[in-house]
């Protein structure tokens, strides 16, 4: 369809300069059909924005300028892999567009494996849901953990929800954490867990939720620690479930919360 374009430029006095009657055509030929392909590189860009990952792909394969548009770094800052299944095969595929990767959400086992691929140098974010089968050794291991205690010293909060295991010693190295949680967590060694993080001088606040903690290494914790005043232990059995445990505790000065206790003494 032809359309008439008429733009004012300027005045001079009382007299109008107008630019020409401009005939702007964007077909190819008689029949109308629309040339895509020559719509500005910000246009594409902002299309291809518009569009899930599985429809970048289906427009990058139309043309080679338009694969290198999709390849745009801007596109590529905030990766959302969560709804999508991510193996070896497709982090590989990605990865030539993740040089610039600043954020990273993925979900699954699977996906925390292959995700390495993706080799986001630049990445400062990075958030994984429902990996509960990933061991630390994946991720934060002792070394980890006592390499924070040492450049981090005023990292006060730390939390290692949903994890399979837990170097529970190196976290009694972190001097300045305040609050700190393990929800969630499994195959935990509560008495010793509980001793090493009793000597931490700041920590005030403790999540235990969701975990098979029992009464007596929590006992031991809140007789020994001075600065603990926050414990959080929802959805823990073993704990509400002891018809003992409120009435042979000493809780002064702290607060427990709980679905069958929370009260403050």
């Amino acid at each position: 369809m032809n359309r008439r374009i008429r733009r004012k430029l300027t005045r001079k006095g009382q007299e109008k300069v107008d630019c020409p009657e401009v005939d702007e055509c964007l077909a190819l030929d008689e029949r109308g059909i629309v040339d895509w392909t020559r719509l500005p590189d910000d246009t594409v860009i902002q299309l291809f924005s518009c569009l899930n990952y599985r429809d970048r792909a289906s427009l990058s394969s139309t043309c080679r300028t338009w694969r290198n548009l999709g390849s745009s770094p801007c596109l590529w800052q905030v990766l959302d892999l969560r709804p999508h299944k991510c193996d070896s095969a497709a982090a590989a595929s990605l990865a030539p567009r993740c040089k610039n990767l600043q954020k990273l959400r993925f979900r699954g086992a699977e996906s925390a494996d292959a995700i390495i691929q993706l080799q986001g140098k630049s990445l400062y974010e990075i958030s994984g849901d429902y990996c509960r089968t990933i061991t630390d050794a994946t991720f934060v291991d002792g070394d980890a953990i006592n390499a924070l205690a040492r450049r981090c010293r005023d990292l006060v909060d730390i939390g290692l929800i949903d994890c399979l295991n837990i170097d529970k010693v190196a976290l009694g190295n972190v001097l300045s954490l305040r609050f700190l949680s393990v929800a969630g967590t499994t195959n935990m060694n509560w008495s010793l867990a509980l001793e090493s993080w009793s000597k931490l001088p700041n920590l005030m606040g403790l999540d235990v939720s969701r975990t098979d903690i029992i009464p007596n290494p929590v006992l031991r914790l809140f007789s020994s620690s001075l600065c603990l005043k926050v414990f959080c232990a929802l959805y823990c059995p073993a704990l509400e479930q002891d018809a003992n445990f409120v009435s042979n505790n000493n809780l002064t000065g702290k607060l427990l919360l709980s679905f069958a206790l929370t009260f403050l003494k």
